[in-house]
């Protein structure tokens, strides 16, 4: 590359891809959608290039592929610009309704060429309606969107998103594959009502509660920059596929974690052959996916512990070559979890579940040691209508004020490792398995919880009830409770400071820890209580 050649970018960045595949809450439009995304940078783009032809292909090389995305590089300015005026015309024929992000940039280098192109990006944001035009008062609406119906499927008006959505309901057969590798699109749900064909398996007739888990890396872009800086002054051609190294090892990462999570927390939990789980997102450092409510935790755990397992692995194996000498050499991430019924919107639950990851990780980043931020997870179990975002669950339901001082009736965040800055999770399981094994000990600590802010003095009066029978199952509580929250311990009820500043809200992880015992089995609480009965 002499120094007069310059090189050109196009950036192509699906958008709000959750709320596309979410929108109706329709299992098998769901699917549909989840397809259509994941194959669009994958098979789509290879038609495109060859419709390109060989002449102009040849000469785009890719810094990025994946997760609904690409970052596409030439030196050859007409190369790009052909790129960029058909692939709209495809996204908007192959994912209608999808929203999207497209820009162009040139640069004396690639990285420039990148840099320059994402200044723009922001700002290109295109929309394709769907139906292509406003429906007039003689058009038939579908009922679930309000947009001009074009079909009918099953006696139901659909739109022409929804139509194309529910025309690739069995999928990409390679997306499900990602996550349990053995498996077809057969075994995986397409009903979420319980009772139709290839219906979701609850746990039971009578509960039935799915969990939509959102889970995202920490610190990728910052790392990304790092890589970009190291790279620049590389060759077009070098630059592209040192990137793409680096793209694919954290993807193969993230997808590797998913596999090793689905057989730890799902795969014996199979009926009939079908996984009670649905893949919703699998790209970069996200991960987005429909779960059994009382597996859902144990799903997100062990899908935290691995993916720091295997960044490390990946990333170890690509540093060197890359010659990035300040990057990690392993990634962490945070989920977010929100339990609904099975009538319940899925889209809101999403909206929720990224809002809570977003909390979660600002907690870890606070608390982030030696630049390394924690894996954490938090959740939310629904009891009435899905809340739109964390300041209302705040608001609500977990923040009360009584006496002038505030008490939060859970901790949020809540890390991965035993030995971290944050909550262990571990500890908050302990709690349940206690609570779990006293019946009488759970409903009694329910009340107290439920009266702190509605009834103060009934409140105190039963706490302290409950402090003066001598209970091994209450001395087990407050150490396990000491443990999760050890500030200073409240007179009159089972709260405690999260720090020693006399501002600080009083703290309880009862909350959280009932919510897990409603939950059936949550990360393995019955087989916790039954070996907790053997071993008292």
């Amino acid at each position: 590359m002499t120094s007069q050649t310059k090189v050109h970018s196009c950036l192509f960045e699906a958008a709000s891809i959750q709320g596309y595949i979410l929108a109706t809450g329709r299992l098998k439009e769901i699917v549909g959608a989840s397809g259509r995304v994941d194959a669009l940078c994958g098979q789509v783009l290879d038609a495109v290039l060859a419709g390109l032809g060989e002449e102009l292909s040849s000469r785009v090389h890719f810094a990025r592929r994946a997760g609904g995305a690409f970052y596409a590089l030439s030196e050859d300015a007409d190369a790009i610009e052909a790129l960029f005026a058909l692939w709209p015309l495809v996204v908007n024929e192959y994912a209608p309704g999808l929203e999207f992000l497209l820009a162009q940039g040139e640069g004396a280098t690639p990285g420039l060429a990148i840099g320059n192109a994402r200044e723009s990006l922001q700002g290109s944001r295109m929309r394709f309606s769907g139906d292509g035009f406003f429906p007039g008062p003689f058009v038939e609406r579908a009922r679930n969107t309000g947009r001009a119906a074009v079909a009918i499927d099953d006696k139901e008006r659909i739109d022409a998103v929804s139509l194309s959505k529910r025309e690739f309901q069995e999928g990409n057969h390679d997306f499900v594959r990602r996550f349990a590798p053995a498996s077809e699109p057969v075994n995986w749900p397409l009903d979420l009502s319980g009772s139709g064909k290839r219906a979701f398996p609850y746990l039971s007739r009578e509960v039935r509660e799915l969990a939509l888990v959102h889970a995202d890396g920490n610190s990728l872009g910052a790392i990304v920059q790092a890589v970009q800086e190291a790279l620049a002054d590389l060759p077009l051609a070098e630059y592209a596929s040192r990137m793409r190294q680096f793209s694919d090892a954290i993807g193969q990462a993230t997808e590797n974690a998913a596999t090793e999570a689905v057989a730890h927390a799902v795969e014996s939990h199979r009926d009939s052959g079908t996984y009670p789980a649905r893949p919703i997102v699998l790209g970069g450092d996200d991960l987005t996916i429909l779960v059994r409510a009382d597996l859902a935790l144990a799903f997100a755990e062990s899908f935290l512990g691995c993916f720091e397992r295997h960044t490390a692995e990946q990333l170890g194996r690509v540093a060197d070559h890359l010659g990035v000498r300040s990057m990690p050499r392993g990634l962490t991430a945070c989920a977010g979890i929100v339990t609904i019924g099975a009538h319940q919107p899925i889209s809101h639950a999403q909206v929720l579940a990224e809002d809570l990851c977003g909390e979660v990780k600002k907690r870890a980043k606070a608390l982030a040691q030696d630049g390394k931020v924690p894996s954490a997870l938090g959740f939310y179990r629904t009891t009435a209508n899905v809340p739109a975002s964390y300041d209302q669950v705040m608001a609500e339901e977990w923040v009360v004020h009584m006496d002038g001082e505030e008490f939060h009736q859970g901790l949020v965040a809540y890390g991965v490792a035993a030995d971290g800055p944050l909550p262990a999770l571990s500890t908050l399981k302990d709690l349940a398995v206690c609570l779990m094994h006293e019946e009488s000990l759970r409903g009694a600590l329910r009340q107290v919880v439920g009266l702190v802010g509605r009834d103060p003095v009934r409140a105190r009066s039963r706490y302290r009830r409950l402090l003066a029978v001598s209970h091994q199952g209450m001395a087990s509580v407050n150490r396990l409770v000491q443990a999760l929250v050890p500030g200073e311990p409240h007179a009159d009820l089972p709260f405690r400071k999260v720090d020693h500043d006399k501002r600080a809200p009083w703290c309880t992880p009862l909350g959280d820890a009932l919510a897990l015992c409603s939950l059936h089995a949550v990360a393995g609480t019955r087989d916790a209580v039954e070996h907790h009965e053997e071993t008292a």
